[in-house]
C-alpha cells in the first residue's frame, strides 16, 4: 500500500472563482455544526459533519473568512467540493495526524469527483493511499 503525503502549506485556487453563492440547500458551513473560526480549538468534528451532509447531496462545505483548527483527522468522501473566500479562508492542521485524508481503505471506497478551491490549507496536508484520489481531488 502506497500513501501519499503532502506536508507544509498548501493553496489551491480555482481559477474559475467561487461557487458559494449557487444553492443554498447544497451548502454546509462547519460554523453551523459548532466549528468557531479563530479560536484554537478543534474543529475537527464539526468539518467532519459538514462533509458527511454534503456528501449526501453532492455539496459544497463552504469556509468563510477565518481560521478552522483541525486536530484529528478529517475524511473525505466522495462528491464533496471543499470551498473558502480564498486566502482569507484557512484550515489549520495543528497535529500530525489531522490531516485531510482520501483514503479508499477508511472511506469505505475510491474517493472522487472532489474539489478544493480558494483554500487555505497549512500544516501536515493531504493524505492519500491512491495518487490517483489526489489528482481527481486536484482536477475536480
Amino acid at each position: 500500500m502506497r500513501k501519499l503525503i503532502i506536508y507544509n502549506t498548501i493553496i489551491i485556487v480555482s481559477m474559475f472563482g467561487s461557487f458559494a453563492s449557487g444553492d443554498d440547500s447544497k451548502q454546509f458551513n462547519p460554523i453551523n455544526y459548532g466549528a468557531i473560526i479563530d479560536d484554537g480549538l478543534d474543529d475537527s468534528v464539526a468539518i467532519q459533519t459538514a462533509i458527511n451532509d454534503a456528501a449526501k447531496v453532492g455539496g459544497i462545505v463552504f469556509f468563510p473568512a477565518g481560521e478552522f483548527t483541525l486536530i484529528t483527522q478529517v475524511y473525505m468522501k466522495s462528491d464533496v467540493t471543499l470551498e473558502g473566500s480564498g486566502d482569507s479562508s484557512i484550515i489549520h492542521q495543528i497535529a500530525d495526524r489531522s490531516n485531510i485524508v482520501y483514503d479508499s481503505s477508511v472511506t469505505g471506497g475510491v474517493v472522487n469527483n472532489t474539489v478544493i478551491r480558494n483554500l487555505h490549507i497549512q500544516g501536515s496536508g493531504i493524505t492519500s493511499t491512491s495518487f490517483v484520489a489526489l489528482i481527481a481531488m486536484v482536477k475536480g
